[in-house]
């Protein structure tokens, strides 16, 4: 399977990039909440390819053991909030009722009583608790672990066989980047169409060019941890590692992306006003 012989000029254009700056011009996919889509920003993104990402993961590695007591207590502070569960509709009645004294309801009648009680005190089941300093210490351990099983080898990706190399003019890889191939399976639900290039690399600057009409995604109903993990890790410099979609062309050979590598992305992205941050490249380029 020959992917690269459909874009030529994209495949060159990130081999020249090995090891320098990436631009690329981009909508973000979104999502679509209530009917409407949400966060699909034209953005103008600065990026950096061509380094091993098991280099990024030691360097984090050891940022996240160096953070310290204040830098937790800082992340404590900034009043985060998590959701937790605290019922469920499709629990049994003693259940039920054990929730609704544990929320000084009465328990008494049938299940739908108890479910009518409990989601007018609690709707849905789910209500919002801070991110407390156990929480954040619990989620820097939790993150120092997780780039610990990366590095050891441990964690197995799930997507690998359906990848393969994006290969230039001369048959070597591209770092960076790689082809989706699709699955061996059938029936499988294709995740991109065939021949997308998967552009990976550091984020070092960003700018939204044109923002999204519906605003933002709305912030998902996250348990504390995970509000937590999530701070901890951005604040690392595997929190800047990203992907991004290029689709092939279309059957009238148009892109909904632009891309240029080298001198030229750093005149570009100078030219949209992109704020760029070189110190995360520190040890790893």
């Amino acid at each position: 399977m020959t992917v690269a012989a459909n874009l030529p000029h994209l495949v060159e254009t990130l081999a020249s990039a090995h090891k320098g700056f990436t631009g690329l011009v981009y909508p973000k996919v979104g999502r679509v909440v209530g009917g409407k889509r949400h966060g699909d920003d034209l953005i103008h993104a600065l990026l950096v390819t061509g380094f091993r990402y098991i280099n990024l993961v030691n360097v984090s590695l050891t940022q996240a053991k160096a953070m310290t007591d204040a830098d937790k207590q800082a992340i404590a502070d900034r009043g985060l909030m998590g959701w937790e569960r605290v019922w469920k509709k499709s629990a049994k009645l003693a259940q039920l009722q054990e929730w609704c004294r544990e929320n000084g309801l009465d328990d008494s009648g049938k299940k739908a009583d108890l479910v009518a009680r409990l989601d007018a005190e609690i709707p849905g089941g789910m209500r919002q608790v801070p991110v407390t300093r156990e929480i954040v210490d619990a989620a820097v351990e939790a993150v120092i672990a997780d780039l610990q099983r990366t590095i050891d080898g441990d964690t197995k990706p799930t997507t690998a066989d359906v990848f393969e190399p994006l290969l230039d003019k001369d048959g070597n890889k591209v770092r960076g980047a790689r082809v989706y191939k699709g699955s061996t399976d059938p029936d499988a639900k294709l995740a991109a169409p065939v021949g997308t290039i998967y552009l990976q690399g550091l984020m070092i600057g960003q700018k939204v060019l044109t923002p999204a009409a519906n605003g933002p995604v709305p912030r998902s109903k996250s348990a504390p941890l995970q509000v937590a993990k999530r701070v901890v890790r951005a604040q690392l410099k595997v929190g800047r590692y990203t992907s991004f979609k290029l689709a092939p062309a279309d059957e009238e050979g148009t892109v909904n992306w632009l891309l240029n590598a080298g001198g030229v992305a750093a005149c570009k992205a100078q030219d949209d006003e992109v704020e760029v941050d070189t110190t995360v490249l520190e040890g790893l380029v």
